[in-house]
């Protein structure tokens, strides 16, 4: 049986532009990651594995 838990947080306006900072970073990341796999897709038809996303991220 799977249980799911509804929280909510109230960050400190220090945690909060942290938090802001990160998941713009993580979008930064996701976005350069999707525009890369898509280009590869239209381009050469190609899939991508995750082990070739995080290679190519990590280059």
């Amino acid at each position: 049986m799977r249980t799911a838990y509804r929280v909510r947080v109230y960050p400190t306006p220090e945690q909060a532009a942290v938090l802001n900072r990160t998941f713009g970073c993580v979008r930064l990341v996701w976005n350069k990651a999707l525009a890369w796999r898509r280009h590869r897709h239209h381009a050469d038809g190609a899939r991508t594995s995750y082990a070739q996303t995080d290679r190519y991220l990590t280059e």
